[in-house]
């Protein structure tokens, strides 16, 4: 495997290489429960172990409503600046 210099310390690609590895277990996970990935919950344990699930309806509700938020918020800062 040949690596490329990126300028990123050593927590930094480990971070950006977990996150790619998270995105591929979600999507293996979505494809074998027969859902889409945003219906997914997932935990990370203090030993490293993810844990993988399938939201109720009541947390994708509650989900929502944090992306709607949020997108409010941002609205609201960049029309501030």
């Amino acid at each position: 495997m040949v690596r490329l210099y990126r300028g990123e310390t050593p927590v930094e690609e480990l971070q950006r290489e977990f996150t790619d590895e998270l995105k591929t277990m979600l999507k293996e996970a979505a494809l074998k429960v027969g859902c889409s990935v945003e219906e997914l919950k997932y935990r990370v344990s203090n030993d490293g172990i993810v844990e993988i699930q399938r939201m109720t309806l009541e947390e994708m509700g509650l989900a929502e409503k944090k992306l709607a938020a949020g997108k409010r918020e941002r609205i609201i800062r960049e029309s501030r600046n």
